[in-house]
């Protein structure tokens, strides 16, 4: 069984750590983490599912009852390390990266084609 007050004191701790990683000020731990979504790697979306139907769970007092602890702390530590190894930068450096060497190759390949286009029509 899992205590309530635990739950509340996880749940707020993790709520602070995912609105100092998604930047925002507004908005409950749900909103949170749905906004999070895909940004998260699969153990922790999975975590985080788990979370929120324990949330929901913890509602209702013989359903409360069912809720696994180990499981849910180890759910509570997968989102915390999840959230911990998450750097919006990196993220945004990543993408720029890969939006450049994307550019970068399909501008080769165009400048080869012309190329071959060129020696073809005889023009080199």
């Amino acid at each position: 069984m899992v205590d309530a007050e635990t739950f509340r004191r996880e749940e707020a701790r993790l709520e602070t750590l995912l609105r100092r990683r998604m930047r925002r000020r507004d908005g409950d731990f749900e909103s949170l983490l749905l906004l999070a979504g895909k940004r998260l790697p699969r153990g922790a979306q999975g975590a985080a599912e788990e979370i929120l139907r324990a949330r929901q769970m913890m509602g209702h007092p013989k359903l409360a009852r069912q809720l696994d602890d180990k499981a849910l702390k180890r759910s509570f530590r997968t989102l915390e390390r999840g959230l911990k190894g998450f750097d919006p930068k990196e993220r945004r450096a990543r993408i720029a990266y890969e939006m450049a060497s994307g550019l970068g190759i399909n501008l080769a390949i165009l400048f080869l084609l012309l190329m071959a286009l060129a020696w073809w029509q005889g023009w080199l």
